[in-house]
């Protein structure tokens, strides 16, 4: 019995304790409207325009409302960019999509134990939404 045991230990303390999925949403839909509308124009609203698709993520050092958008560890690189965090006491690390034609974007908080994020990108030279290319995975460990 213990034979059998043994295995099973060791593929659950290989798994990570963390299971939030870091993927970002791949649309949003958002209702924007004007705060004003100029003197002698009018409004209306582009309804083709209500969901927004993924185009990017991007990694922050504290919330994301402090504009610390970090760099990540390999740009420029043909490969899947990487960020690395440092583990200085006291501070977090937050994940941001970016979404096309709207300033709204969604956030999550990283889990203290996250130590790499990397952003992998579709292959597929042919699916491009503007100039930017389909994410597939975000992984973080």
């Amino acid at each position: 019995m213990y034979k059998t045991l043994i295995p099973l230990v060791g593929v659950i303390l290989s798994v990570p304790l963390f299971a939030a999925s870091f993927n970002c949403p791949s649309e949003i839909h958002t209702d924007q409207a004007l705060k004003e509308i100029p003197s002698g124009w009018k409004s209306f609203i582009d309804t083709k325009n209500e969901d927004h698709r993924l185009l990017s993520v991007s990694f922050y050092d504290g919330p994301p409302q402090s504009m610390t958008d970090l760099v990540p560890d390999n740009p420029g690189s043909n490969d899947p960019p990487v960020w690395t965090f440092s583990k200085a006491i006291g501070r977090a690390y937050w994940e941001v999509c970016h979404y096309a034609d709207t300033s709204v974007k969604v956030t999550k908080q990283l889990p203290g134990s996250i130590k790499r994020c990397s952003v992998v990108y579709s292959k597929d030279s042919e699916i491009h939404i503007y100039v930017y290319r389909l994410i597939e995975d975000v992984i973080c460990e």
